[in-house]
């Protein structure tokens, strides 16, 4: 998740604060927090599209502040299958995004929405800053835009997250120093996600096909900071077994059960009859 000041010059900055100042955010009182992590889908049901909702809360130090981050790797549980053809991609450069902010992307490239607060480095009554998560398809995973709450511009800051079979992996490459602070960095303090796109049948997500025996499917993260260290983290997400769905033929009727014995077409027989009586025509006696 390429996580830098979106190239914001002072302008843009500005127009930042102000905004977090109309809205008249008061920094909450400072203290050390842990890592929180929780990843759910909207279904129960096995095998079945549904949505993806990931709830994040970031690691802070005593004075309330972000550790600096390095990278973060998310794991969707085993089965999960994920199809990201239903969405075209979003090719927009960083410095378009930084620019143009969400309208970088084309609509029918959205998969996901969401908030966050981020830790801007200006202090009260700034931070924690609230913005607006969007999420877009691109040719390698997704991108996320964050905006100030309401409004589609400009960008406060971005990630991008590259898709590795179920691992969403994203970096954090050290910024410029000293401009904006911390670091020239905007920091997450928390995001909420939900991911969800249906295109002709298809889901972005898909439920695993099998639940496991304990009730619930399993999810992990690994977020690692510049320091070297790292936490880890896992969730988990009901599941109630395996999804039933009638089969259809291709003309629409419903397919026979698997088991099901189906007579031939044109040809009745009545219930067994005494065996000197007669048989269904042109079918021989047993041996």
């Amino acid at each position: 998740m390429e996580c830098e000041e979106a190239g914001m010059n002072r302008r843009m900055i500005g127009s930042m604060a102000a905004s977090a100042m109309a809205a008249a955010v008061l920094a909450p009182g400072a203290s050390a927090a842990g890592l929180q992590f929780k990843f759910s889908f909207g279904s129960r049901t096995t095998g079945v599209p549904s949505t993806g909702h990931v709830d994040v809360v970031f690691p802070t130090d005593a004075q309330g502040s972000p550790k600096q981050l390095a990278g973060l790797d998310f794991q969707f549980p085993q089965g999960t299958a994920i199809d990201r053809s239903v969405a075209p991609a979003c090719i927009a450069s960083d410095d378009q995004i930084n620019a143009n902010g969400v309208d970088a992307c084309p609509a029918d490239t959205q998969v996901g929405w969401g908030t966050s607060h981020a830790h801007t480095g200006f202090g009260a009554p700034v931070d924690p800053f609230p913005s607006d998560a969007h999420t877009f398809n691109t040719p390698t995973g997704t991108v996320n835009i964050f905006t100030p709450t309401g409004l589609r511009n400009p960008t406060v800051y971005r990630t991008r997250q590259r898709y590795d079979g179920l691992w969403v992996r994203d970096s954090f490459p050290a910024p410029p120093a000293g401009f904006p602070p911390p670091d020239g960095k905007s920091l997450p303090l928390d995001a909420q996600f939900t991911l969800d796109r249906r295109a002709a049948g298809r889901s972005w997500l898909t439920t695993p096909p099998t639940c496991p025996t304990q009730g619930a499917w399993t999810a992990n993260v690994i977020i690692t900071y510049t320091s070297g260290s790292h936490d880890t983290a896992s969730t988990t997400t009901p599941c109630d077994g395996t999804a039933t769905q009638t089969a259809t033929n291709t003309d629409g009727r419903a397919a026979p059960h698997p088991h099901a014995r189906v007579r031939p077409h044109g040809r009745r027989c009545r219930p067994r009859a005494p065996h000197n009586s007669a048989r269904c025509p042109g079918r021989r006696g047993r041996k």
